[in-house]
């Protein structure tokens, strides 16, 4: 909770927010990638992957995910997986598309 939250919650304890770990890494910036120059003259020159874990699991008890995103049109794909070890299937799968 915010730190005004904790001291009406909490009026006769003192602490010190300004050295909370927890909310120093929460107020992290995302680190800023340079752009590149790069035109991408075709769909498919370039496909951004990535894997996620879902906070709750699908009806068909996925909890993870993966996404191919095309770097030209921006079209994105995602592919529900029940494990991990079936993102090399969800790739193969996205090749053969």
């Amino acid at each position: 909770p915010h730190s005004r939250a904790l001291k009406l919650m909490l009026p006769n304890i003192s602490f010190d927010n300004d050295k909370c770990e927890s909310c120093i890494l929460g107020k992290h910036c995302k680190t800023v990638f340079p752009s590149s120059s790069t035109v991408y003259e075709k769909c498919f020159d370039l496909i951004h992957s990535d894997v996620w874990t879902s906070p709750c699991l699908s009806r068909e008890n996925h909890k993870y995910f993966v996404t191919f995103i095309d770097e030209k049109s921006k079209y994105t794909w995602l592919t529900l997986l029940p494990s991990k070890d079936r993102v090399l299937e969800a790739f193969i799968n996205f090749q053969s598309y």
